[in-house]
């Protein structure tokens, strides 16, 4: 006898609400780079944790080598 297991399927979806706050902090980190051009992922990093963002290292570093 066969008994059918319930399995979580991850689709790779975003919510809408973690997406708009993707774009805000693109936003951001692409202000503080033009206002600093001398600014690298690390000091850009420690100035959106001054101005209470929480992000990850990684995630900024993406975002930079990107734009």
């Amino acid at each position: 006898m066969r008994r059918c297991q319930k399995q979580h399927i991850c689709t790779g979806r975003r919510d809408l609400i973690e997406l708009i706050q993707i774009k805000k902090l693109k936003k951001k980190i692409l202000e503080i780079r033009k206002n600093n051009k001398d600014y690298g992922y690390r000091r850009i990093y420690g100035a959106l944790r001054n101005l209470g963002y929480i992000i990850n290292k990684k995630k900024v570093q993406r975002i930079i080598q990107k734009n």
